[in-house]
């Protein structure tokens, strides 16, 4: 792995969640990749597709949450990674992101669903799962 330093949101989990995926290799990915294509879904601030390009693949990454469009941006400099800010769900449209504190943790989980509920909420595009991966060779 390249000597890359990331974008880290304060107070939050990102560099936790840099070490296990980026640095440790937690998702055991292989040395190379050359000519895959990776959907990274939930793509955070990029850890894993960064990963997954300087192995040579192509990435395609989801994610929702606007906090997370820049650090990604960022992370991903240099490498073949897209970003589409959306959910992937079992629809298409519109939904709504609800941002859920998780006591003990300096960050939280989002979850989407249908309408308002609790938390800091925020409108999102959904993709469908089957048109994130209508380009996929399987």
């Amino acid at each position: 792995m390249s000597e890359f330093e990331p974008h880290l949101r304060p107070n939050t989990n990102d560099a936790e969640i840099w070490q296990l995926v980026y640095t440790m290799n937690c998702y055991r990915l292989p040395e190379r990749m050359d000519g895959w294509w990776v959907i990274d879904i939930g793509a955070h601030i990029g850890s894993f597709s960064r990963a997954a390009a300087e192995r040579g693949a192509i990435v395609e990454a989801y994610e929702p949450a606007s906090e997370c469009v820049f650090p990604f941006a960022h992370n991903t400099i240099g490498v073949r990674a897209a970003l589409s800010c959306s959910a992937v769900l079992s629809w298409s449209g519109k939904t709504i992101l609800v941002h859920c504190p998780v006591p003990g943790e300096r960050s939280g989980h989002s979850v989407v669903i249908p309408h308002p509920s609790a938390g800091g909420i925020e409108n999102v595009c959904a993709t469908s799962f089957a048109d994130a991966t209508s380009g996929a060779e399987i």
